[in-house]
């Protein structure tokens, strides 16, 4: 059985390049789209699904058998619509839904839908900060004492030129480095300024490497 995805489309070229990927992995691909935009899908298998108003996606939805969708991804600009069809799609039993939004409060809207969730506020000022070699540090709970500490390396660091083993071995923590959009996680490779840090450990152990850094 092929494969099967549904995408609400951001009228941008983003979403025309996610559907190509998405054909070209093995899904045939259910579009919501504008009518005007119809023309921009070339790829095959895609399924083309005009939306009008609101009210036109319960009648959208009934024409596709959700029962074979695997993922949803919801790229609209409007986080009302792609969190109203959120909502839909999980109470019929999608599997795994996408949703685009913008800010900390409708990302918690979409994580309590069971969704997984794209916060395009998040990502934009984490782009700018690594443009500008902004200093940044954010430490997230997980479980138990366990967090998630994020930190943009600048050129002024303490621990430049330090490696990932180091790190590692020092503070206690898991570590991967995101470098111009690469995920490096070889031990021996030297922390470089505009290196975006991820480490995973005990919360003292992240303070002691954030004092540090």
């Amino acid at each position: 059985m092929k494969r099967e995805a549904l995408v609400l489309d951001d009228l941008s070229d983003a979403t025309v390049n996610i559907v190509n990927i998405l054909v070209e992995n093995g899904f045939s691909v259910h579009l919501i789209t504008r009518s005007e935009r119809a023309d921009r899908f070339l790829a095959e298998p895609i399924y083309i699904h005009l939306l009008g108003d609101l009210s036109t996606l319960a009648t959208i939805l009934s024409d596709i058998d959700l029962s074979n969708v695997e993922v949803a991804l919801l790229l609209s600009p409007n986080d009302e619509i792609n969190l109203m069809l959120a909502r839909m799609l999980r109470e019929k039993g999608v599997p795994r839904v996408v949703v685009v939004v913008r800010g900390s409060e409708k990302a918690e809207i979409a994580r309590e839908l069971g969704a997984d969730v794209v916060d395009l506020s998040h990502y934009i000022t984490t782009k700018i900060q690594r443009l500008l070699s902004l200093k940044f540090t954010k430490i997230t709970p997980i479980s138990r004492g366990i967090c998630m500490l994020e930190m943009l390396i600048t050129g002024d660091s303490r621990i430049l030129g330090a490696t990932i083993r180091d790190l590692e071995e020092k503070y206690d923590a898991d570590i991967v480095v995101i470098r111009e959009e690469r995920l490096v996680k070889d031990p021996d490779s030297a922390l470089q300024a505009g290196d975006y840090l991820v480490a995973v450990g005990p919360i003292t152990s992240l303070n002691e490497l954030l004092k540090n850094a």
